[in-house]
């Protein structure tokens, strides 16, 4: 008898991937961090910088990343499972398909698409190796702008105005570079 764990059947009859399993998932992955007494320590941090007031953004991010979770289509589990799993090309094709075609990182260039990534260097989940594959391919470009953020997987998140690396200015990114934040890149390209 098959049994399907990771699918849920929503009441229109569709079915999604089970945002608590994928959660649970991705904890496997951090298991040795995820400890009770890392959670406290890392709240106390924060109110510590924070003057004991993190604000409404920090605490919601915190709930929901604690505490809520999202069915996600299947269709973007298996994207995002197929982007962990398979390389890129030798040539630039991605391992996934938008509309039924390929997706070819170099296309940015052609394009002229700006290009901001940002990543963490102590993220394990997206290991910076990981989230920086496909630059190799847009080498030499000035529209690619990687950033090196502090801390883990979602330290942009939950410290977006951050002293050592502020969303809406400029900083030395966690390599040394002079870099600017998500928010202030959109603003400087529209």
């Amino acid at each position: 008898m098959h049994h399907d764990f990771i699918t849920t059947t929503l009441p229109s009859g569709n079915k999604v991937a089970n945002g608590y399993l994928l959660s649970l998932g991705m904890r496997f992955v951090a298991i040795d961090r995820e400890t009770p007494l890392v959670k406290v320590l890392d709240q106390v941090s924060l109110h510590r910088a924070t003057d004991l007031n993190p604000g409404k953004t920090p605490a919601a991010l915190f709930r929901w990343l604690l505490k809520e979770r999202v069915h996600l289509p299947l269709a973007i589990a298996n994207m995002s499972s197929h982007t962990f799993q398979d390389p890129i090309a030798d040539d630039g094709t991605l391992p996934v398909q938008l509309f039924g075609q390929p997706l070819n990182i170099k296309n940015l260039i052609d394009l002229n698409v700006p290009w901001y990534q940002n990543y963490a260097i102590k993220d394990d989940l997206v290991t910076p190796p990981c989230a920086t594959a496909g630059n190799k391919f847009l080498e030499g470009w000035n529209g690619l702008e990687s950033v090196a953020f502090f801390g883990g997987h979602v330290a942009i998140l939950t410290s977006p105005h951050g002293k050592k690396a502020p969303v809406t200015g400029t900083f030395k990114d966690a390599n040394g570079k002079d870099s600017r934040g998500p928010v202030k890149f959109q603003l400087d390209i529209s």
